[in-house]
């Protein structure tokens, strides 16, 4: 809850910035380059919204995939608390061995064929 409300604040500070300097700066430059000025703010105000919303979004589905990693966690234990040992053991082997082919297969230095 803090670092939202201070992320928000340090966004607020800098769209507040950005706002006093192209007040400035419309004040100060030609007419021919006023348009150049307001460009450059609603630039920056877009990217700076952009990426507020861009986080945002990609920490709240960091969080889904997350709970969802949990939730089939438990499941996996609650199965396999379930299951009797000598099965358990075979499933264990394969799971090596697809693990085992899995990462061979990752490592591997030659480029698939197109």
């Amino acid at each position: 809850m803090i670092s939202a409300a201070g992320a928000i604040i340090v966004v607020g500070l800098g769209l507040a910035f950005v706002f006093v300097i192209t007040l400035v700066s419309l004040g100060t430059v030609p007419d021919d380059q006023k348009s150049t000025v307001v460009t450059a703010a609603f630039t920056v105000v877009g990217t700076v919204v952009g990426t507020y919303f861009g986080v945002r979004a990609g920490a709240a589905g960091k969080e889904r995939a997350e709970a969802a990693r949990d939730a089939e966690t438990m499941k996996v234990q609650e199965l396999a608390a379930s299951v009797d040992s000598s099965t358990a053991r075979q499933a264990l082997d394969r799971a090596q061995q697809r693990a085992d082919t899995v990462a061979r297969s990752a490592s591997s230095t030659s480029f698939p064929a197109l």
